[in-house]
């Protein structure tokens, strides 16, 4: 069966970073999420659910909602924080928006790409005063997913299965796709 940990992992990153394929590749490596959470995106249903979240031994998906919620109890934590070009980010997030009936036009997501970039230092700054932090780069797992898989095993899980790990990182293009077909897939990210 699944080894736990005596810590929660928190994958964190600003929307639309590849957070849920982090997720995925942990889970598919033996660490699975926190109880309650999506099997498909790895998120708890609302903030309650994230406040009430017992997170030991389990990862948890935070994005960059700690900073409002703080965290949820644990014994201890590691941190996962994902980077994604801003620009690829921006335009992923407006994608997504549209899907909600907002139109976020290039103002709207140069203004996200600089909001990404200005309040990241300060997110890592709050998750490292709380435990170690192990920063991925999106285009990055997707170039080279055995090397990811490897650094998650070194610094996050060491009873991570690197090769179930590599098998659930999306084969595609690091490039925010035009449409919501990767998104919507059966095995997409939500």
């Amino acid at each position: 069966g699944p080894v736990s940990a005596s810590y929660a992992v928190g994958v964190c990153g600003f929307g639309r970073c590849g957070s849920s394929m982090v997720m995925a590749m942990l889970a598919a490596g033996g660490l699975v999420s926190v109880p309650g959470s999506s099997p498909r995106s790895h998120e708890l249903d609302g903030e309650q659910a994230l406040l009430d979240a017992r997170p030991d031994g389990h990862a948890i998906k935070l994005l960059d909602h700690f900073v409002r919620l703080g965290l949820p109890p644990a014994s201890g934590w590691r941190f996962v924080w994902m980077d994604r070009d801003p620009v690829q980010q921006a335009k992923s997030h407006a994608k997504l928006g549209a899907l909600a009936g907002l139109d976020l036009g290039p103002v709207q997501q140069e203004l996200f790409a600089r909001s990404y970039m200005a309040e990241r230092p300060t997110m890592l700054g709050q998750l490292r005063a709380v435990g170690p932090v192990l920063v991925l780069n999106y285009e990055r797992v997707l170039a080279a997913p055995r090397k990811a898989a490897r650094l998650l095993r070194r610094e996050i899980w060491p009873a991570l299965d690197v090769d179930a790990a590599v098998g659930a990182v999306h084969v595609r293009d690091a490039s925010c796709a035009p449409d919501l077909a990767f998104e919507l897939a059966e095995d997409g990210p939500f």
